[in-house]
């Protein structure tokens, strides 16, 4: 069962970074500015969220299925703060115009941010540890 529901948490989130599901993009614009100078296309057409909130599902998707890294308590709460002290600095220094937006940059810090927090609350939910 636990691999039908990371299968599911997966291809949703895919299918939100390839702007499938009517649906779920109207709810999207709610959530995500779409900018188009921060959001990457693919194939031609402008992927349903920008380049840091795709990093941020991609993130989810991949720390919920995969349940690694498994860190304990103390090494989960030092690597995201650190990364949210990054990832601040990265939307700081592209507000000030210091840093213009580079979609990989983006993606990367956001995946970054997200898959180790995924990780934890999915072992968490399936009672495998830390």
């Amino acid at each position: 069962m636990n691999r039908i529901v990371r299968a599911v948490i997966v291809a949703c989130c895919l299918a939100v970074l390839f702007g499938h599901f009517e649906w779920l993009d109207t709810l999207l614009t709610y959530q995500c500015h779409r900018l188009p100078d921060r959001t990457a296309t693919l194939f031609g057409t402008p992927m349903a969220v920008c380049s840091r909130c795709a990093g941020l599902y991609l993130g989810i998707a991949l720390g919920a299925a995969l349940a690694w890294p498994k860190w304990r308590p103390r090494q989960m709460a030092i690597v995201s703060l650190s990364m949210l002290a990054v990832l601040i600095v990265e939307v700081g220094l592209e507000w000030l115009g210091w840093l213009p937006p580079v979609h990989v940059v983006r993606a990367g810090l956001g995946m970054a941010f997200a898959w180790p927090i995924a990780a934890s609350g999915s072992r968490m939910k399936l009672g495998t540890g830390n």
